[in-house]
């Protein structure tokens, strides 16, 4: 009698292996939902310990040697996981690193992924206005940034940066002295 228990636990295991591993229609193999749990709670350790190297608690210094591992990190956690909420979250982490390393066009292509695949995630509303202060302050394209401190302006018209944008647009292209100046004079 054991021996048809066993036989028939290991039929049933067999056909639980085969229901998790199905076969999707161009013949690939796909995760079950275990696994693919288990791949991303190892993606979600990965970054989590590579921002712990990155990030020098006691002086708030990049370390280099992290940067682009944890860039390309993030991109990959947001093509692997397209519908996960933290997806537009670690691409802006992605895009703000990008910014403080002064990169400013890849920035921009991070903020353009958030606006084109999250455009009703909270994160929206700032890919945009960080992409046009991006094209201001680190690519240097001031048409650009006025077409997006603009645009922010209209898609966000209730949003507490539009008064930043509408500032950013007044003062697009005046050199820093003058604008210091002109900040002095305001507070006296």
């Amino acid at each position: 009698m054991s021996y048809w228990k066993l036989f028939f636990s290991a039929v049933i295991l067999s056909m639980f292996s085969l229901v998790s591993c199905n076969t999707g229609s161009e013949g690939t193999s796909q995760m079950s939902v275990k696994d693919s749990l288990s791949e991303k709670q190892q993606m979600i350790k990965k970054i989590t310990d590579l921002e712990h190297k990155m990030y020098n608690d006691s002086t708030h210094e990049i370390n280099m040697r992290y940067a682009d591992p944890m860039l390309l990190l993030y991109a990959r956690y947001s093509n692997t996981f397209p519908n996960d909420t933290m997806s537009p979250k670690y691409l802006m982490q992605a895009a703000r690193l990008a910014m403080s390393l002064q990169r400013g066009k890849t920035a921009v292509l991070y903020f353009d992924k958030i606006l084109k695949h999250y455009k009703s995630s909270p994160q929206a509303s700032m890919a945009l206005f960080l992409k046009a202060f991006s094209y201001e302050q680190i690519v240097g394209d001031t048409a650009k940034a006025k077409k997006y401190y603009t645009e922010f302006i209209h898609d966000y018209p209730n949003d507490k940066l539009v008064e930043d944008a509408k500032a950013s647009i007044q003062y697009l292209g005046v050199p820093d002295s003058i604008l210091l100046k002109h900040l002095e004079e305001k507070t006296k």
